[in-house]
Parts: C-alpha cells; sequence; structure tokens
C-alpha cells in the first residue's frame, strides 16, 4: 500500500516521541501530557466544541456552564495524559502494574473464565480504557479487542496496534464475523468491545435524555452464544496512578423476542454507564461522536408571553412537527418564558451579544446572568436544545447566547431589533417590514400561523358541539372578528356599529348567518354595543364575547364556518389567519389610521389579493360585489415556503 508523505512524516515523529517519553520519568512525562492538554483545549477549537456540545447534553441538567468548561479542560488534560501512557506501552511490565494499578473485581475475571462459557468484556470510552488491553495481556490473560480500522492513516492505526500487540493483545478487525467470535469464545478466551461506539446503524437507546444509536453486538453475541458478561472501566487516580474495577457479571434479561431482550439490556447498561459517567465526568472522552446519530431533536421555545407571538411560535413548532414526523424524528419541547430584571436589563442584553461571536458566549453567559430573572436563567442553562426559537426583537440577544451556548440552531421571527440577521440560521420576516434579501432570511407575506382547511375544519365541529351551535340549513354564514384598541391606535364605536349594521343588511337580503366574536382587546363599550346590535337578531347565531368566555377555538370555528369574513384593521395576527383560511376576508378601515408597517401590511395582502380592504361606511357594497361575482379565492400560505427551510435546519 502506498503512503503519502504526510504519513511517513506522522509515524516517524510518533515514533520519535513514544522514543522520547519512554526515556524520561513517568510524572514528568504525564505533566508533559496535561501541558499538551491544556495547549489543545485553547488551539483544538472545533474538537472542543464538538465535546462541549456534547457535554451539555448529557450535564447540563446537573452541573452549570462554569462547571463544565472546567471539567472539558479536565477531560483535555486526562487525554493527553492518557496517549503518553500509551507511548510508554513498551516499558509497562509487572513491576509497574504491581506498582501503579489497582485492580478491583479480577475475581470476577476467574469466576467467569471458570465456567468456560467464553467472556466479553464491555467498557466504554472513558479513562486509558487502552491501559485495560495492556495490563491484561502482562497479566497472563487471552484478550482480543475489537477495533475500528483508521483507514485515512494506515501507519498511525499500525503504529497503535502494534503497540497493543506488544503486550500480548490480540486486535481483531471491528468487521469480525460472529463465527470467528464464537470459535474464541469457545475456546473460553476474553473478547473486550465498548459500549458506547457512535453507529450510524444500530438500536434507537435512551441516553442522557437522548434516544441514541447504539451498537448491538455484544448483546447479540452474549446472548446467541450464551457467554459471560462483565461491564468494567478504569480511572485515573492521581498522576499514574489507576483503579480499574470488573463488576460482576451482567445478568443478561432474556425475552421471548430478540430485539426485545437486546433493547431491555442496552438500556440497563446505558443506565449503569450514565452514572459513572456522572460520577467521574472528566474521565469521559467528550468529543467522541455518541450523540451524532440521534433520533431526538430537543427544540427550545422562548417566549415573551405577548400573545401574538405565542401564536406565531406554535404555528413554526406545528411546521417543525410535521417534519420531524416525516423524517422519523421524535421532538422533544421545552418552553422558557424569558422574564428581564428590568426593561433596562432587556436593552443592554441586546447591547451585550451585539460585539459577541458565536465561540465567545460558549460556556460564558454572563448577557444572560446580569440580566434575566433567577428562575428564567435556570431553565435556560439546564436545556441542550438542537433548536432555539423565539418571536420578536427583545428575545432575539437570548436566543443568540443560548444557541451559541449549545452550538443549537437559531430561528428568530420578525426583526431581530438591533442585532444582524446573519447570526441566526433563519430569520422569518413578513413583507411589510422590508427585508433584505439574503439566504438565511424568508420573507413572509402575514403573520406565521397554523391555520389551513383542515385546522378550521375541526375547530367548527369543537365550536358547535361545545355551543351546541346549528345553522340554518343552506344558509351560508357571514363571520365577524372584532378586536380592540392597540398601540396608536383605538378601535372607533362608530366604525364598528357602522359594519354591524351593514353586516345584518347583507345578512338579511342573503340569508346569511352571523358568527361574531370580539378579543381580549376589545373594550368595554364595543361589547355592550355587540351585544346590543346581535343578541336577539333573527340572523344573528353566535356571538362569543371573550372577555367573559374566551374559548380557545373560536376564531378557528367561526373561520370554519363561514363563507366570508369581515375582519376589524388592528390584529396582523387574526387577518393572517383569516387570510390563510380559505375564506373571502374583508377588512374594514376606519378614519383613525394605523401605523405606516401596519398600513403597508393592508395594502399588500389586498394588492396580492388575499383580502379586501374596505371603508366601514362601504362594507355592504364590498360585500354584496364579492357574494355576487365570487371571485377566485387566494389563500395565504407563508408555512410552505417555511417549511422547506426548516427541513434543512433539521
Amino acid at each position: 500500500m502506498r503512503h503519502s508523505l504526510t504519513e511517513y512524516v506522522l509515524y516517524i515523529n510518533l515514533r520519535l516521541l513514544s522514543a522520547f517519553l519512554r526515556w524520561i520519568p513517568i510524572r514528568f512525562a504525564l505533566y508533559l501530557g496535561r501541558i499538551g492538554g491544556t495547549i489543545f483545549y485553547y488551539l483544538g477549537r472545533r474538537q472542543r466544541d464538538k465535546a462541549y456540545k456534547n457535554l451539555r447534553i448529557a450535564l447540563s441538567r446537573s452541573r452549570t456552564a462554569t462547571q463544565l468548561k472546567r471539567i472539558l479542560k479536565e477531560c483535555f488534560k486526562n487525554f493527553f495524559m492518557n496517549l503518553v501512557e500509551i507511548m510508554r506501552t513498551p516499558r509497562i511490565d509487572k513491576d509497574y502494574v504491581d506498582k501503579y494499578m489497582e485492580i478491583e473485581g479480577e475475581e470476577n475475571l476467574r469466576q467467569a473464565l471458570e465456567r468456560h462459557r467464553g467472556v466479553i468484556v464491555l467498557g466504554y470510552h472513558s479513562g486509558n480504557w487502552e491501559l485495560c488491553f495492556v495490563v491484561a495481556g502482562i497479566l497472563g490473560y487471552h484478550f482480543h479487542i475489537l477495533a475500528e480500522e483508521q483507514i485515512k492513516n494506515p501507519l498511525l492505526d499500525e503504529f497503535l496496534n502494534n503497540l497493543r500487540r506488544s503486550k500480548g493483545t490480540n486486535v481483531l478487525k471491528a468487521t469480525s464475523s460472529m463465527r470467528e467470535l464464537f470459535a474464541l469464545l469457545k475456546q473460553n478466551q476474553i473478547i473486550g468491545l465498548v459500549a458506547d461506539h457512535g453507529v450510524k446503524k444500530g438500536v434507537a437507546v435512551d441516553f442522557f435524555g437522548r434516544k441514541v444509536l447504539t451498537p448491538v453486538g455484544a448483546i447479540k453475541l452474549a446472548l446467541k452464544f450464551d457467554a459471560v458478561l462483565l461491564l468494567a472501566y478504569i480511572r485515573r487516580i492521581s498522576g499514574p496512578r489507576h483503579k480499574i474495577t470488573i463488576m460482576p457479571e451482567f445478568k443478561l434479561d432474556r425475552q421471548e423476542d430478540l430485539d426485545q431482550s437486546i433493547l431491555a439490556n442496552l438500556s440497563k447498561i446505558n443506565k449503569i454507564l450514565e452514572k459513572l459517567i456522572e460520577r467521574y465526568p472528566s474521565e469521559y472522552y467528550w468529543p467522541f461522536k455518541r450523540f451524532k446519530y440521534c433520533q431526538d431533536r430537543e427544540i427550545l421555545v422562548l417566549t415573551d408571553g405577548k400573545i401574538g407571538h405565542l401564536r406565531q411560535t406554535e404555528a413554526c413548532l406545528k411546521l417543525i412537527e410535521d417534519i420531524a414526523k416525516e423524517k422519523g424524528l421524535k421532538i422533544k419541547l421545552n418552553q422558557v418564558r424569558v422574564e428581564f430584571k428590568n426593561p433596562l436589563s432587556r436593552n443592554l442584553q441586546a447591547l451585550g451579544v451585539g460585539l459577541a461571536s458565536r465561540s465567545s458566549c460558549r460556556g460564558c453567559l454572563i448577557c444572560l446572568k446580569a440580566f434575566l430573572k433567577e428562575e428564567s436563567l435556570s431553565k435556560i442553562e439546564s436545556s441542550s436544545p438542537d433548536l432555539v426559537l423565539s418571536c420578536g426583537s427583545s428575545l432575539a440577544g437570548v436566543n443568540f447566547v443560548v444557541s451559541s451556548e449549545n452550538q443549537a440552531r437559531s430561528v428568530v421571527i420578525m426583526r431581530p431589533g438591533a442585532l444582524s440577521m446573519r447570526r441566526f440560521d433563519l430569520v422569518i420576516i413578513p413583507q411589510h417590514d422590508n427585508p433584505p434579501s439574503r439566504e438565511n432570511i424568508i420573507v413572509s407575506q402575514g403573520a406565521l400561523n397554523s391555520t389551513d382547511e383542515i385546522t378550521v375544519k375541526k375547530q367548527a365541529s369543537q365550536l358547535q358541539e361545545s355551543l351546541g351551535l346549528k345553522l340554518n340549513t343552506g344558509s351560508l354564514a357571514v363571520g365577524l372578528l372584532i378586536g380592540g384598541d392597540s398601540r396608536g391606535f383605538s378601535l372607533s364605536r362608530e366604525a364598528v356599529s357602522t359594519v354591524i349594521s351593514q353586516v345584518k343588511a347583507i345578512a338579511q337580503v342573503y340569508h346569511l348567518d352571523i358568527l361574531a366574536t370580539t378579543s381580549r382587546r376589545t373594550s368595554r363599550d364595543i361589547e355592550v354595543l355587540m351585544r346590543d346590535e346581535l343578541d336577539g337578531h333573527q340572523r344573528s347565531k353566535l356571538l362569543v364575547i371573550a372577555n367573559e368566555k374566551n374559548i380557545p377555538f373560536t376564531v378557528g370555528g367561526i373561520l370554519g364556518l363561514s363563507q366570508i369574513v369581515v375582519v376589524s384593521p388592528e390584529s396582523i395576527s387574526m387577518i393572517s389567519e383569516a387570510a390563510s383560511s380559505g375564506r373571502y376576508v374583508v377588512v374594514f378601515q376606519q378614519e383613525n389610521r394605523l401605523g405606516k408597517r401596519h398600513e403597508r401590511f393592508l395594502r399588500q395582502l389586498d394588492q396580492n389579493g388575499y383580502i379586501y380592504l374596505s371603508k366601514a361606511s362601504d362594507l355592504k357594497e364590498k360585500l354584496e360585489e364579492i357574494l355576487r361575482l365570487r371571485p377566485q379565492i387566494k389563500v395565504l400560505q407563508d408555512g410552505r415556503r417555511v417549511a422547506q427551510r426548516l427541513e434543512r435546519l433539521l
């Protein structure tokens, strides 16, 4: 086999380094290893980031960010000391083992061998697991290990395997057949395997709250050939001193179905590994791809308590759940209400992350600790999301810090305030905010919502069943959705009165049932007006005053039961839901105008044919025109475009 010049240089340098490390005293060699680990911690950004992400997934619920950083730094130091010891393998002999290696539970191994069924020793990537093979060979055990080949660097593979073989350990290819392994077990020999390989094919087993694909070889082998299964691990006590622990025989759970037996045993083993990792976290090799092939996705939703923002995040979540279902992924949802210490903290937090990079935020969280209330901070710190979702400019800075800390994807709905939109993986901005054209930006026509034909029909049935609502047979229905005051806008009693009288008039002519509701923002004066005008009217079949009886599916139910809907102009979310329902939507206007952005939103939807704008005084004519001409309904479908982009993130 031909080798590249780079391979030869690396191989020669390793041989020279190994000779140097064998020549110097062990404690000095380990001291150099700790220095090497410290240097690599700061310079090996890719490995450090991968390890930190895994640490957060596993231990964020029991450790703070500061503690995780300390564990990670110690992990790299330990790993480099492990490398030093591996390089010194030729110097390790019986005297070295007697001096530095403590073995607990060796009698468990002897007893297992006495049963003459072969032994499978199952370890994991913690401590200096390579030393276990060396010690086994020195103590005279016939030990065989399955090892992955270093395909990209065969000379490195040869160098490492020669060190393993130098003390009597036999190295088998990871692709060895069951027949070959069974032959070794029949000879009552020991096969060493690891329980925590990251694999593309395996059984999905819970590991630190995630369904992780787990190798089945060890369990399958033990079940099929009735071999004795022992769990073992090694940990560093101090300096060159280690303790190897061989646990008592693992009692296999044998069930009628082989797949169920494998799953049950792997679940028990993972629970044991979790406890050991929790106890000795800095011993575990965290850069390992343990969580890479995972079927779970944790979604962290940051909310500010605003109903409109919450509806948009719920709509985005519905899209994510639909995508996950198609891909066979399991979504774990974690919702946190973000509360700042005071209004000033909200602005200072955004300012604080203005110049920060994603990597500088990792393991810091100062921009959260200084400005968030303790309860919000605690919930955020204990999460380990794969995707962070927020709506509104006030939460964009928090989203940036949390997604950076967890190396998670970030999705922001609406313009992220003063923060650059380049900082997020996906920004969903309505057209009326005049968004720039960029790869990570998707433009919506209205407010993101989960309204569609299926949803409104379902909610229509719920509304009818809940209230015992019966419409006139063969009659059409007109929906009337009345909101209320908003910032800089006051819904006029006169305008609403005009709208109601014209809706009643058109309902009389076209035999329409009237279905009406208010919102939580509707003033008491307008509520009284609607009750006076609609209660007892022969065409009025439904009037829901939201401040008296807030039924969650009222708006959706009315949309599902109506053929044409009249909506007040102030609520972007309510108008967007109506425009997404597949109904004719007429938005009435009054003299007290809305802000420029809001007016732009209404004009754009009107120009694109999703809604019809009408003055309150001209409403009857507009409704009559639509009912007479029956133009084709154009449905707002922002969800489809957003779903296509979200699919890439999952």
